[in-house]
């Protein structure tokens, strides 16, 4: 049996699976960011709109664009969820490496 005619069709068949393994992963990301949005959450829509939650449904979310300005998306169109930011008293202390007493200098004169 000539097993050269099978090949293309054996990689034919993981192409497509490794095509559908990742789609299903982006799918089940996106369903996991959708499920977990609540109320107060600063978020960035697919068309790159960045909003805070006001209300979630099952289908639907409404979004804060401006102060009073109040629209309705559906849940597929929240790309991520924009992590709080730090205050800068609040952050814990950075500790930064001690900087050298004098530069050194690699070139000679």
């Amino acid at each position: 049996m000539n097993y050269g005619s099978l090949l293309p069709l054996v990689l034919l068949a993981a192409l497509f699976y490794m095509m559908t393994r990742s789609s299903k992963r982006r799918q089940r990301a996106a369903a996991q960011v959708a499920d977990a949005l609540q109320p107060g959450a600063e978020i960035i829509t697919t068309a790159g709109m960045l909003a805070t939650v006001r209300a979630v449904d099952d289908k639907n979310v409404e979004l804060e664009i401006a102060p009073g300005v109040v629209v309705r998306f559906v849940k597929a169109a929240v790309a991520r969820v924009v992590p709080p930011e730090v205050d800068e008293d609040d952050a814990p202390e950075q500790s930064s490496s001690p900087e050298p007493d004098e530069p050194t200098n690699t070139t000679e004169t």
